[in-house]
């Protein structure tokens, strides 16, 4: 990331530590740019949601098995 960028505005590994303060962090910074709007909602926001959180699935080996 390029030194002139806000530390709130930013996660890095160090974040990792304490992930819930860190996002919180990053939100809050967000939301102090923006105070007027309040982001997606309903549909689009679900959306959005489905196109970024990871998923996963877990799928038993043929070792666990035997």
């Amino acid at each position: 990331m390029p030194m002139n960028y806000h530390r709130d505005m930013t996660l890095d590994a160090e974040d990792l530590i304490q992930p819930a303060e860190s996002l919180k962090r990053a939100f809050q910074f967000w939301r102090s740019q923006f105070p007027r709007h309040s982001g997606p909602a309903g549909p689009l926001a679900k959306r959005i949601l489905q196109v970024l959180a990871p998923t996963l699935a877990i799928v038993r080996s043929i070792r666990q098995g035997v």
